[in-house]
């Protein structure tokens, strides 16, 4: 009887210590990286605050062999000249704290070169004429294999120029859209570093053995402030969306399950629902939005879907099996040492600008073969914004100039625009850092002032004082 006892207690410790282990298992997988932050709803509901959860990159404990390092598309000395949006860093003080209340060390001066490196890059990719801000914290994470993580900005639906009501937009990405700073105070992103790393902070992409590449992590994490992450949720199994409220992120739209379904559609999967974290943990989750797909080769984009979910890592990143190995992998939710990638890849822009990001290219003026220079935008002394078209006019009286006459141009009205990379100065002086020749492949930089030699009531001549190449 007593042998009985003893086994049936055993019995009944060992199914008790397997399911605290199994609790304690799930428990870790869904609390990885910070703790969520609790979102504040403005009093009229269109903002939300503290809204982004934390987005965790980590070391790749398996790395693929033999991948090549992916430079930057840009000739790095050229990037501030040439950028459509810009970034304003805010490094914490050695004893302030993050976000998260992450006790933040002296950030080093080689890192802020990577920092600043990386943000050059998007902002020759992406266009906004409102600064992009971020607070960035050195800290020492301890002994874990993540390298960063980012989130902690807000949210903002229905303003004017949003693409979709009733919809979650990331704040640099809603600033961008309606052309002005939606916020007075505050950081669009919030990115923390793991100290306790050995760190590259060179930007030629020569990452050593046993380093990691700084550059290539700032650049991973800039994507996730900007948009490249959702509002889904799994807890103990059970999915929800919208931080709180019955809006989607801009993200959650693009996304479907395998048989094609929204996982946004309440019809199919209830908001929040057991059916929801099934899908969320399936290995069975694609984007679908059009540039994304154009990029990848007309097909569906799958997502990281794990079938345990991970707090930072699921859903926000690509698939790793996917596009661990090639010009997408920067986007995946590990990072190898000794491998640089410098270059978000046409995918993750696709994502990117399916969200509502404006393509950079959108601002680059251009001369086409009958020497007709189109300037997209012509932002005079910060006032207000143009387009123009100014044909090139060979005069005999003065032949060594080159001439363009002002044939068209009005203002743009649209708020939303976000392209500021020409300038006309008070003086009429105009500076296009970026003129694409009809080669197709030549860009060159172009000073033009006001000729009034020639001009007259109704016709207006630029001059070209000076002009140079520019590497892309």
């Amino acid at each position: 009887m007593n042998n009985k006892l003893l086994k049936i207690s055993y019995t009944i410790v060992v199914f008790v210590l397997a399911l605290l282990l199994s609790i304690s298992a799930v428990s870790a997988a869904e609390s990885l990286g910070p703790k969520p932050l609790e979102p504040q709803l403005s009093a009229d509901g269109n903002t939300l605050y503290n809204a982004i959860p934390a987005v965790v990159l980590r070391v790749d404990p398996n790395p693929p062999a033999d991948q090549e390092r992916i430079p930057a598309r840009f000739d790095m000395l050229t990037l501030p000249e040439t950028a459509t949006a810009t970034f304003s860093i805010t490094y914490v003080a050695n004893g302030g704290t993050d976000l998260w209340g992450e006790t933040c060390t002296t950030f080093p001066e080689e890192a802020k070169a990577a920092f600043n490196a990386a943000g050059a890059v998007w902002g020759n990719l992406l266009q906004s004429s409102v600064p992009i801000t971020i607070n960035a914290c050195w800290a020492n994470l301890g002994e874990s294999n993540t390298l960063g993580y980012s989130g902690g900005g807000a949210k903002f639906r229905n303003f004017t120029g949003a693409p979709l009501t009733n919809t979650w937009y990331s704040v640099s990405l809603a600033n961008a859209l309606h052309g002005s700073g939606l916020k007075s105070s505050g950081f669009d992103m919030h990115i923390t570093y793991n100290s306790n790393f050995t760190w590259y902070y060179g930007t030629d992409g020569q990452t050593p053995r046993g380093k990691i590449d700084l550059m290539s992590v700032v650049l991973h994490e800039i994507a996730h402030g900007l948009n490249f992450s959702g509002s889904m949720l799994n807890s103990r199994g059970t999915g929800s969306w919208g931080y709180g409220t019955a809006y989607p992120d801009i993200y959650d739209t693009f996304m479907k399950d395998g048989a094609g379904k929204l996982l946004i559609d309440t019809g199919i999967y209830a908001n929040p629902s057991t059916a929801l974290g099934g899908a969320l943990t399936s290995n069975n989750i694609w984007f679908h939005g059009t540039k994304a797909m154009a990029a990848n080769a007309g097909q569906q984009v799958k997502m990281y879907a794990p079938f345990t979910w991970s707090s930072g890592s699921s859903y926000s990143h690509l698939d790793y099996d996917t596009f661990k190995g090639g010009e997408n992998r920067l986007m995946v939710y590990a990072i190898s040492s000794g491998l640089s990638t410098h270059d978000p890849g046409p995918v993750t822009l696709g994502i990117l600008k399916d969200g509502g990001w404006p393509d950079a290219v959108e601002c680059k003026a251009t001369i086409n073969g009958n020497l007709l220079l189109h300037i997209p935008n012509l932002s005079y002394i910060d006032t207000s914004s143009f387009w123009a078209d100014l044909v090139y006019e060979f005069n005999p009286t003065y032949p060594t100039l080159i001439l363009f006459k002002l044939v068209n141009y009005n203002i743009i009205k649209n708020p939303s625009f976000p392209c500021a990379a020409s300038t006309l100065s008070a003086d009429l002086k105009i500076h296009i850092p970026d003129v694409l020749l009809p080669d197709g492949t030549t860009h060159l930089w172009v000073d033009l002032e006001y000729y009034p030699s020639l001009s007259t009531a109704v016709n207006s001549y630029f001059v070209v004082k000076n002009y140079g190449a520019v590497s892309i």
